[in-house]
């Protein structure tokens, strides 16, 4: 916080000075205008402030005689553009319409142009801001005659940070703007805020390198912040080391002096950046305040100040700020979508129900209209001949009855129907009870084709003389609306079946995507890791070689000495026996080779964790899969280890085939390696505590298998197996392994998905297969199997879990 404070006192003196030198520039560029409108802004620096402050008396006695001279008027003129050339900023000049009256080399080369293009152009032209254009427009449109402001620019493609300052000239109609280019500061403070967070509780005494220095360049005093900042191991070691601050310590010397020289002018300066060479060789950015001490009679004694080391600050902490927010922007993006697919279902299912009622309306309104109409009345007598017939409604589909009475049923309708009548007619009056019959007619002018046939229901009831009396009421439309509403029920049933499994689906979905984008976050991170901590490794590692070295020609030196002196001085013999001096020299070698052989631990579980977090892995890539197992393997080494007397080690016994590098999707791999192995240690793990005497065993073994009469090279698949003899279990649990959310795990330590991912990486992803196998009490053994080429439609073999 303190840096952040002192960062915003800076910005504000700079922002003072700026629009000071704005507004000598401002009133210079109107007196040498010559009806040319020079809108600029000047940007304060480092490297310029010296310059600018030297010429700023030649410039007003010019600014004076141009009034009275052309020639000078031209010579002035000339000298303010040479000096707009050479800020190290970009200037330009803009009229009230929003357009460049004129910039700087430096701003047009920024974009691949020369200044003459900029010249008439909107403001906006290159799309680079819509920030810059808003924050121009809303300053002319102010009574503010000066004004700043940090804004975001693309350059070439990439995002740039600038300080504008602008101050208005020529009664208003124009302005001229300087930008400092910022991008380094923010990503320093941004370094700087990450390193807080990291190191606080290394950091906490102090941020900055404090320092008190001789005025012949000698440190009187250091803070072991300093020391590290310049890769000393301590306050002591930066003295003793450094006698020549301007020759040992900056790349270019020069800077050195510029710094004393404007200390010794004005007393203090801040923000002094410079090159200065680091011990182990490699060329770092500081950033130096100080102040001039003097004694009571005005002499300078020595220099004070602190240094900071702008090389990198931030960069992690703003590379996961933007993956978590991205992660979190997804997982809106996913719930919305979800919510509004469960809004869409609700008003599905409503609709259904809305249409099952209107259903179970229209048949109530249709038996009512049946129960209303005027049936069909016919009388026949025991042959079927038509007696009688009355027929109130004359739509229906059948002859006149002046052309059936007198006829018999043979004589009218088709042989199927009409023996049909005559049965049920015998029936009746064998019987002597109402008979009833539902049957159809067909139709002899069908208005559609669903019409070619009318439905009825009659009552034969006998009459006397051997007579009966039918009564038939057309009930078509009911039988069509019976249909109707059967197949409407089927469809719905089988729609909202559909509705629901794509629900559950959909909610499946929908937390396997959040794991996934977990895990992606996850390796990214790990990657990240990896690569932070090769760097120092190498380092060490590279450094222990030479150190091994030095140590092995101090040890054979110190031989010689002892040989020489083979008996030294008392107060000699007493510090060799007080530091032991034989124990010395036969443990350092043993030491160095101890360092040697954790660094390359060290990087061996680098190499594990950048093989494992492949950032590629969505890519269908060519890998060694022996790779992929051996990363898991070195991650969970942890577990395979012994971690005390009762629980020993878990023995990884490996049976690897001569496997051909392999085609696949090589990140997401490594995960199910992950889960199949971590599943192995938790049920060794939990049988271990009931069989003490059963070493814990991991097998992993792998080969290519061909289907019969095809080349393994080109058709075949690759099988791995890895299998424990832990715990083991029943075939309940077997079958439902590859399940989403089952789970034998305790809550908060199983989420049921890690299984069920790596089917669906194995089986959709890969078009393979994986299978379980287990015996509960002795062990459990998993088969995956892939092609060695991937087919786009080839169909996965069935692996079946057995127990």
């Amino acid at each position: 916080m303190q840096d952040q404070e002192k960062t915003k006192e800076q910005l504000i003196e700079e922002i003072a000075l700026l629009r000071q030198q704005l507004s000598e520039a401002a009133l210079a560029a109107q007196a040498c205008s010559m009806g040319e409108a020079l809108q600029q802004q000047v940007q304060r620096s480092s490297t310029l402030e010296s310059a600018l402050a030297n010429s700023h008396e030649q410039l007003a006695l010019e600014t004076a005689e141009r009034e009275f001279a052309e020639a000078a008027l031209r010579n002035a003129q000339d000298q303010l553009r040479a000096m707009i050339e050479a800020v190290p900023g970009i200037v330009s000049w803009i009229g009230a319409d929003l357009r460049y009256l004129g910039v700087n080399r430096r701003l047009a080369q920024n974009y691949g142009l020369t200044p003459d293009v900029f010249v008439g152009q909107d403001i906006g032209f290159l799309n680079s801001s819509s920030e810059f254009k808003d924050f121009i427009r809303e300053f002319f449109a102010s009574p503010a005659q000066d004004d700043f402001r940090e804004i975001t620019a693309l350059v070439n493609g990439i995002p740039r940070n600038y300080l504008l300052v602008v101050q208005k000239y020529d009664d208003n109609r124009a302005a001229l703007i300087v930008g400092i280019d910022i991008t380094e500061r923010h990503q320093a403070e941004a370094a700087l805020r990450e390193a807080e967070i990291k190191y606080r509780s290394i950091f906490e005494n102090s941020t900055e390198g404090i320092f008190q220095t001789s005025i012949e360049g000698r440190y009187l005093s250091a803070n072991p912040r300093l020391a590290a900042i310049y890769g000393y191991d301590s306050p002591e070691d930066l003295i003793a080391s450094i006698t020549d601050v301007q020759q040992q310590l900056y790349v270019n010397p020069d800077r050195r002096r510029e710094f004393v020289d404007r200390l010794n002018a004005d007393g203090a300066v801040i923000n002094f950046e410079s090159q200065v060479y680091h011990t182990n060789g490699s060329l770092i950015w500081i950033s130096e305040k100080a102040r001039a001490v003097y004694d009571e009679q005005g002499n300078i004694v020595c220099y004070e100040g602190s240094v900071e080391d702008i090389t990198e600050r931030k960069r992690a902490e703003e590379t996961l700020r933007r993956v978590t927010e991205e992660l979190e922007h997804r997982v809106e993006e996913r719930t919305t979508a979800l919510k509004e697919l469960n809004r869409r279902l609700m008003l599905e299912i409503n609709e259904r129900q809305r249409v099952e009622t209107a259903l179970r309306t229209s048949e109530t309104e249709l038996r009512a209209l049946f129960s209303a109409m005027t049936d069909v009345i016919t009388v026949f007598d025991a042959q079927g001949r038509y007696l009688n017939m009355v027929t109130p409604n004359s739509e229906l589909p059948y002859l006149p009855e002046v052309d059936r009475v007198g006829k018999t049923v043979y004589e009218v309708l088709p042989p199927e129907q009409a023996a049909l009548f005559v049965s049920h007619i015998q029936r009746a009056l064998n019987t002597k009870q109402t008979v009833s019959l539902e049957y159809f007619l067909p139709v002899s002018r069908p208005r559609s084709p669903d019409a070619a046939q009318a439905w009825f229901v009659a009552n034969i009831s006998p009459l006397p003389d051997n007579r009966v009396i039918w009564v038939a009421r057309d009930i078509t439309q009911r039988k069509q609306a019976e249909e109707a509403m059967r197949l409407s029920e089927a469809k719905e049933r089988e729609k909202s079946q559909e509705l629901a499994q794509t629900l559950q689906q959909l909610k499946q979905a929908q937390t396997q995507l959040v794991q996934s984008e977990k895990m992606s976050s996850l390796g990214q991170l790990v990657a990240g890791v990896a690569h932070e901590i090769n760097n120092p490794v190498n380092f060490i590692y590279g450094n222990l070689v030479y150190a091994s070295r030095y140590t092995k020609e101090l040890l054979d030196l110190l031989q010689l000495y002892q040989q020489a002196t083979p008996d030294p001085d008392p107060t000699l013999k007493a510090q060799i026996e007080a530091i032991d001096l034989d124990f010395l020299q036969a443990d350092l070698p043993k030491l160095m080779n101890s360092m040697r052989v954790g660094a390359e631990r060290i990087r061996e579980i680098v190499r594990s964790l950048q093989s494992f977090s492949r950032l590629d892995g969505a890519e269908l890539k060519v890998v060694d899969l022996h790779e992929g197992i051996e990363s898991s393997l070195m991650i969970l080494q942890h577990r395979l280890k012994s971690e005390s007397q009762t629980t020993p080690a878990i023995n990884v016994v490996k049976n690897y085939g001569n496997l051909p590098s392999v085609k696949c999707y090589a990140g997401q791999l490594n995960q199910v390696f992950m889960n199949v192995l971590g599943n192995a240690i938790d049920a060794i793990e939990a049988a271990g505590r009931n069989r003490p005497n059963v070493e814990p065993t991991i097998s992993i073994s792998t080969e290519i298998k061909a289907d019969e009469g095809e080349v393994a090279d080109e058709s075949g698949r690759v099988v791995i197996r890895i299998a424990d003899n832990g715990s083991g279990m029943n075939e309940l649990i077997c079958q439902r392994v590859f399940d989403p959310f089952f789970t034998t795990k305790p809550v908060g330590k199983g989420t049921g998905l890690g299984m069920s991912i790596s089917h669906q990486i194995i089986v959709e992803k890969h078009g393979g297969a994986i299978a379980c196998r287990s015996i509960e009490g002795e062990g459990t053994e998993f088969s995956i199997e892939i092609p060695l080429q991937p087919a786009r439609h080839a169909a996965a073999p069935v692996l079946q879990s057995t127990v």
